[in-house]
């Protein structure tokens, strides 16, 4: 069994090839196999693969079926499918999405929680709102986002989230350093 850290990295080495080659062809389909709605993305069959920008911003895999139709898939999805925790942690990005859309203003940097993690503020949230309406949204083909089926837990959390939340604009190199510095402070404390 390959390890995911290599899957991963095979994924993302074929992500950004200009072609695909029959080799990487292969290899998404057996990587597919694990996908959690397998039936549903293939449905009548894989024809060929095509990477293209996803919602997000960044390169996606897609296939064409065998009557000409397409879907996405998450390689991520593949290797390592999302538990409840990570799916509604995902429906709470996508109703902070146009807090962050409002915040970015230069393309070539990312949106940061500040002084309290996104996860944390999930978190802190579940917590404290144990009543709400956890819905989410069923998976459809084509379709990447995940979000809440109550409007009130949305607003719930937008509201909990804007409370807590400093969004600020930093480059992915000051995010790294960011974040290599608050797991070396773990870690410091740990020993």
């Amino acid at each position: 069994m390959v390890p995911k850290k290599e899957l991963i990295l095979k994924c993302r080495e074929i992500l950004y090839k200009k072609e695909l080659e029959e080799q990487d062809k292969e290899f998404l389909k057996s990587l597919l196999k694990n996908h959690p709605t397998y039936n549903l993305k293939v449905g009548v069959g894989i024809k060929d693969f095509f990477i293209k920008k996803t919602l997000y911003g960044t390169m996606g895999f897609n296939i064409i079926r065998i009557d000409n139709s397409t879907t996405d898939f998450s390689f991520m999805e593949c290797i390592s499918p999302k538990n409840n925790i990570r799916k509604i942690k995902c429906a709470c990005r996508t109703a902070i999405r146009p807090a962050i859309i409002k915040t970015k203003t230069d393309n070539n940097k990312i949106i940061h929680h500040e002084n309290i993690s996104f996860d944390k503020i999930v978190e802190e949230w579940l917590v404290r709102h144990k009543i709400l309406n956890l819905e989410l949204n069923k998976h459809r083909d084509n379709n990447q986002e995940i979000y809440f089926i109550s409007q009130e837990t949305n607003s719930s959390f937008i509201a909990f989230h804007n409370d807590c939340a400093t969004l600020i604009e930093i480059t992915p190199e000051e995010h790294k350093l960011k974040h290599r510095s608050k797991y070396e402070n773990k870690t410091n404390l740990i020993q």
